[in-house]
């Protein structure tokens, strides 16, 4: 018996040092996963920091550049600040994209191709980031008769607004790393471009974003506006790229003014010297040329009257 129990004591000596260290584990995960957890949201911090100080100036930017991790005022210094703002950033907007492309492919589950769409028009209601990448994903996928014929349903300030009457769809496209979907939207839409956006803000002292979605008629007078800068851009070369939304979002406000600048606008073109004018028109032919002729129905024009 005595050998036997000693036998026992021998194999209890590493059993019980085992099990005393996986104890100790189970103590020490939850203060690991505390400590990981705080130094994430840490570096989350002094990124977003950095990523703002980048874009500022003045005393306040000099604070964000400390709290951005810029210690010494070296250029290397603002390079890794940049760098780690940058890296942030990007981190920030692969989870916001992630979430939008999530909601979208559950609308897409249950409606198809609309459904999917319809569901990012939805988040872009809820505005900031998420609202961001769904507008980038909306332009990515060609949605043109989603920005002009759709309406964001989600509860709030942006409810019944569409996408392009939001602040979501401005900040998104005027961002540097987004310059390519801007250029699409003014080959496409160039009433919807940022800076002719901002003109119209400007000439009625009002945003779109600080309008709500049931006041329609200080929206539409912002459209009214873009669309006659709009005009004022066409010429030959312009014609061939553009979306038939543009001539449908005319007729849609029914302005005799604009439908006047419109026809007056295509008839220059195709009586200016030489044949490109004349192709350019005839280039419309087809949704476009009817679109026009919606577009002229006040004034009692159409496309074969230009």
């Amino acid at each position: 018996m005595a050998e036997k129990g000693s036998k026992i004591g021998k194999l209890g000596g590493p059993l019980l040092d085992a099990a005393s260290k996986a104890a100790g584990k189970v103590v020490e995960r939850p203060s690991q996963a505390g400590e990981d957890a705080a130094r994430e949201l840490g570096e989350r911090i002094q990124g977003r920091a950095a990523h703002t100080a980048s874009r500022s100036r003045g005393v306040w930017g000099l604070l964000l550049q400390v709290a951005g991790g810029r210690l010494a005022p070296t250029r290397r210094g603002r390079a890794q600040m940049i760098e780690r703002g940058k890296s942030w950033n990007d981190s920030e907007n692969a989870l916001a994209g992630g979430i939008a492309r999530s909601e979208h492919d559950a609308g897409y589950r249950e409606g198809g191709v609309a459904g999917g769409k319809a569901a990012l028009v939805d988040q872009v209601g809820r505005g900031g980031r998420i609202a961001e990448q769904a507008v980038i994903q909306l332009v990515g996928s060609s949605s043109w008769v989603e920005f002009q014929g759709s309406v964001i349903g989600r509860r709030g300030h942006n409810q019944g607004k569409r996408v392009t009457e939001t602040a979501a769809w401005q900040s998104s496209l005027s961002e540097p790393a987004n310059s390519q979907l801007w250029v699409e939207v003014g080959k496409k839409r160039p009433d919807l471009t940022p800076d002719v956006q901002q003109g119209a803000e400007r000439a009625l002292g009002y945003s779109y974003d600080s309008v709500p979605g049931n006041r329609r008629g200080l929206l539409d007078d912002l459209d009214r506006l873009c669309l006659a800068e709009a005009m004022r851009r066409f010429d030959a070369g312009v014609l061939s790229g553009l979306h038939e939304g543009i001539f449908s979002e005319i007729a849609r406000l029914g302005d005799p003014l604009l439908s006047q600048q419109l026809f007056d606008t295509l008839h220059n073109i195709a009586n200016s010297p030489g044949t490109v004018g004349r192709d350019a028109i005839g280039s419309l032919l087809g949704p476009r040329a009817i679109a026009i002729d919606h577009a002229l129905a006040p004034i009692r024009q159409s496309y074969s009257t230009i």
